[in-house]
């Protein structure tokens, strides 16, 4: 039986585990909070202490990471929730682990997961929203990952909804994560508001995508029933009507299993 490491490391925390791959199966975990200090050097130490916690340095690993990145070997253009701006993490975890890795945005992972294991399973055509703290995207399109020229396709949460308007951790004006991430929700408890900005987005998600399930999740998502149907009042108002009908939406199923178990995945078929 294949085994591989999959690591989720959030804004806050990190999880981790050793996975049978066949199985889809989590066997190890680790979890820990990454605290207040998140420098580099710290983040980079928490993944390598979690990843020589299995004792098994043979096994494919995979990390997904909460950030933007600008091309394929792993630097961080943009983490708002992590500070970070122009971060060499791939290379920063070369030096640190000594082993190969694959490094991916977390949702980018997440999306793996859910359509390996989860609410996409069986399906060619995925795409994949989770809203917690910020609100993270990914899509899988024809049974490959969408990842984009600098692999940083397809970030939902950064779309604008609201031209030259709320400030964003990215640094620009306007973002969906500036008017539904639960920073944002926990200051200004809009949510008729911001459902109907949340549904926009994913209206336009779905006509430009067509996938056949879209996939949600994160503890905003899955705590708001008023969020929740505003969002999906507002797909329907707004999406293409033969995408719409193509489409069936659910909720995640392995919730915060998806990223260590796409992550996992993704390793050990070599990314």
């Amino acid at each position: 039986m294949r085994r591989a490491i999959g690591l989720d490391v959030g804004g806050s925390r990190l999880r981790a585990g050793l996975v049978l791959v066949e199985e889809g199966a989590i066997i190890a975990r680790h979890a820990a909070s990454l605290g207040e200090d998140k420098s580099p050097a710290r983040v980079v130490e928490a993944i390598a202490s979690a990843v020589e916690g299995f004792g098994v340095p043979g096994v494919p690993l995979g990390i997904g990471f909460a950030a933007i990145f600008r091309g394929r070997d792993g630097l961080v253009a943009n983490s708002p929730n992590h500070g970070w701006r122009d971060v060499p993490l791939g290379r920063l975890l070369a030096d640190r682990l000594g082993r190969p890795f694959v490094l991916e945005n977390d949702l980018t992972m997440i999306t793996w997961g859910e359509q390996r294991f989860g609410g996409g399973h069986g399906v060619a055509d995925v795409a994949c929203v989770y809203v917690g703290t910020g609100v993270g995207s990914g899509a899988v399109v024809g049974g490959r990952l969408l990842r984009g020229a600098t692999h940083s396709a397809p970030e939902v949460g950064h779309v604008k909804v609201v031209p030259g308007g709320a400030l964003c951790g990215c640094g620009q004006r306007g973002c969906l994560e500036a008017y539904v991430g639960g920073r944002t929700l926990g200051e200004s408890p809009d949510w008729a508001r911001a459902g109907a900005l949340l549904g926009l987005a994913l209206g336009n998600l779905v006509t430009t995508l067509n996938p056949a399930r879209l996939v949600m999740g994160g503890s905003v998502w899955l705590g708001q029933p008023q969020l929740r149907a505003r969002t999906h009042e507002t797909i329907r108002e707004t999406a293409l009507e033969a995408a719409l009908a193509a489409v069936t939406v659910v909720d995640t199923e392995i919730g915060d299993d998806a990223g260590v178990l796409g992550a996992a995945d993704l390793a050990a078929i070599g990314g």
